[in-house]
């Protein structure tokens, strides 16, 4: 170490510590600031120059290089030790001359014979190195690390370290180094090593990490890494209890379902733990969303309690479970913020439609995020309760034959919806809400009465009134004419019209009381008028709408409406005339009078037009023609005659 009488930054140079080896060279330079070439250089108590003179005792290997410079070459050991400078008048200056040794080369020995070792097992490495000096220091480390400095033993110049090691798994492979140095190879030191060669049992790790968590339909895959000297002769997996039929060290699922969850067990042995293999666990977590049961429909009796359980199935547990009632308009109101909706009184308004929502967060492996995930299920609430006033719809004013329908509701309508039951006095017309007739009669009219039921109850009963009207309709025929009443007593004429009669009362009839008499029923549907003449007996009234009905080549038959009779049964000729006969005038048929309204007129000529007319006879007279009418026969003669289907019919009427 330097030593400085006056201290150090008086010196322009000034002698340093030196660490040399041996043979090495080393310089020391002394310089004070005057320059002073009056120097007395020492080694320990031995002076070896002064004033740049040697002396007796100094070694041929001294010498002063300049008067400020003391050099020694080919350093060898006993010139280690202090070196002074002395300056005349002004001070002194020490350094320290340090000649080092390398240590020997050092010595790896253990305590366990063979290169075979098994984990467990407990050895001693001893590191020695002979000489050094200074003596050397000695460090141990594995595979690169540096491990706790064990003591060091120093018997005479050899020096050794011993290292006490517990071997594992970890030390297979691993490679312990001795390092020995001292000054001189600190940045080199000798080393020493040894790799060993460890047997253990399998250890076990999985990739990914444990727990595993997969979400519910995805693919996902485990492997059970096993580490093992010597390798392992059988990889198995077990889940919970069962063994899978799975020997290879990868685990593999298409698609995970929920039956997926749970523990499962990787077995790997080798020849060391054949008998108890190693294990070790891994949990696989198979995470889903809420799947969310309520009933679909769920009816309660008005008044009653409530209370509907919400069942969620969910990897993880539902954070949230919620119950809302959803409105008409879709808006949502909570009601319950368990998985129980509970009421004590339930009413109607409580009916309608009702949500449970859960909720949970879903975390996937190899990821730090979190997913929040909702699932709903619907129920409907039916509150029951009996059906409330019976309301018929009104019925305006009905004809006989119209079709009437009634209908009836209630207010409020009732929950299960309500049956209507119709009845009219005391009889059972009905169980529909419509009551129908599809033609009203007379009989119709009345009080009909509507009640409605469902299995909780009756509700009130409503009744509604019913009027069939008509319009007026005679059921009896008056006679259109009456004759021969002059001074009778009476003269009595009936009417009944729908059930009302009227009666006309002429007493001792007169010539005055002649003429048309006419019976008129009104009512706000309509009205009905028949008319009566009341006359004297008198000739008939010409008959009228006389027509063809069929020619043939030698006849033409007729037909036509009686008039009047006249107060006498009457009988009917006709009357016909070639068109082209002038002198002759009209002939009659037949010779006889008839009394139906119909003749067959024959023996006429072919291809001839006549004139045809009729009239009537009585007990009195004749009547005047009826309108004449022409009729041609036919040209063709045939002895034959077919009468046509219309021609039967009219005269069978």
């Amino acid at each position: 170490m330097t030593a400085d009488t006056w201290g150090q930054n008086q010196w322009l140079k000034k002698p340093q510590d030196v660490l040399v080896s041996r043979g090495g060279n080393v310089t020391f330079e002394c310089q004070s600031p005057n320059n002073s070439t009056n120097i007395v250089w020492t080694q320990g108590p031995k002076v070896v120059f002064n004033n740049g003179y040697r002396t007796v005792v100094t070694p041929l290997h001294f010498s002063l290089t300049t008067p400020f410079t003391l050099s020694i070459t080919g350093v060898q050991d006993q010139d280690a030790g202090q070196y002074g400078c002395n300056v005349l008048d002004y001070g002194s200056v020490s350094a320290q001359l340090t000649v080092a040794v390398l240590p020997g080369l050092p010595s790896l020995t253990l305590s366990h014979l063979g290169d075979i070792f098994r984990e467990g097992e407990s050895i001693s490495m001893t590191c020695q190195s002979v000489g050094g000096k200074p003596l050397p220091t000695i460090t141990w480390m594995k595979n690169g690390v540096q491990l706790v400095m064990p003591s060091m033993d120093v018997t005479g110049n050899v020096s050794r370290s011993t290292l006490n090691v517990t071997l594992s798994h970890s030390d297979h492979g691993a490679n312990y180094t001795c390092f020995v140095y001292n000054l001189l190879n600190e940045y080199q030191p000798l080393i020493v090593s040894r790799i060993f060669s460890v047997q253990y049992s399998p250890i076990i790790s999985f990739d990914p990490f444990g727990p595993y968590t997969v979400r519910l339909g995805q693919p996902a895959q485990v492997t059970c890494l096993v580490d093992a000297n010597p390798s392992v002769n059988t990889v198995t997996w077990q889940k919970d209890e069962h063994i899978l039929p799975n020997v290879q060290p990868v685990l593999s699922f298409k698609a995970v379902s929920r039956q997926d969850s749970g523990n499962y067990t990787c077995y790997a042995a080798n020849s060391l733990n054949s008998a108890t293999p190693t294990r070790l666990s891994i949990y696989i977590s198979v995470v889903y969303p809420p799947n969310v049961t309520v009933p679909s429909s769920l009816t309660v009796q008005e008044g009653t309690p409530l209370s509907v359980n919400c069942t969620v199935d969910a990897n993880p547990d539902p954070w949230e479970v919620k119950w809302e009632k959803i409105n008409g308009d879709g808006s949502r109101v909570q009601v319950s913020r368990s998985q129980s909706l509970v009421m004590t009184n339930v009413s109607r308004s409580d009916q309608g439609s009702y949500s449970c929502q859960a909720s949970n967060r879903l975390s996937i492996a190899d990821s730090a995020a979190t997913e929040n995930v909702e699932s709903k299920a619907t129920m409907t609430l039916f509150v029951s309760y009996p059906p409330g006033l019976a309301v018929i719809s009104k019925v305006f004013n009905i004809s006989i034959g119209q079709k009437l329908v009634l209908t009836c509701s209630a207010d409020p309508e009732g929950y299960p919806s309500a049956t209507f039951q119709w009845w009219k006095t005391d009889k059972e017309l009905s169980q529909n809400a419509s009551f129908v007739i599809d033609k009203v009669s007379l009989s119709d009219t009345g009080n009909y009465t509507c009640i409605p039921r469902n299995s909780q109850g009756s509700g009130l009963s409503a009744q509604v009134t019913v009027s069939v009207n008509e319009p007026p309709s005679l059921t009896t025929t008056l006679p259109e004419t009456m004759t021969d009443v002059i001074n009778s007593s009476q003269f009595p004429v009936s009417a009944v019209v729908s059930g009302y009669g009227s009666h006309l009362m002429i007493n001792r009839v007169g010539a005055g009381d002649f003429g048309s008499y006419q019976c008129v029923a009104v009512n706000v549907m309509g009205n009905v008028t028949q008319t009566l003449t009341i006359t004297t007996k008198s000739t008939p009234e010409a008959p009228f709408d006389l027509k063809v009905l069929d020619t043939t080549w030698e006849s033409v038959h007729l037909q036509w409406t009686a008039g009047f009779d006249g107060g006498y049964i009457q009988q009917f000729k006709l009357q016909y005339q070639e068109t082209d006969d002038k002198g002759s005038g009209m002939q009659e048929k037949p010779d006889e009078a008839i009394n139906v309204t119909w003749y067959n007129v024959t023996g006429l000529k072919p291809s001839t037009t006549y004139k045809l007319a009729v009239f009537a006879l009585n007990f009195l007279g004749a009547s005047k023609p009826s309108t004449t009418i022409t009729s041609q026969t036919s040209g063709t003669q045939c002895g034959c005659h077919k009468m046509s289907m219309d021609v039967i019919r009219e005269m069978l009427i």
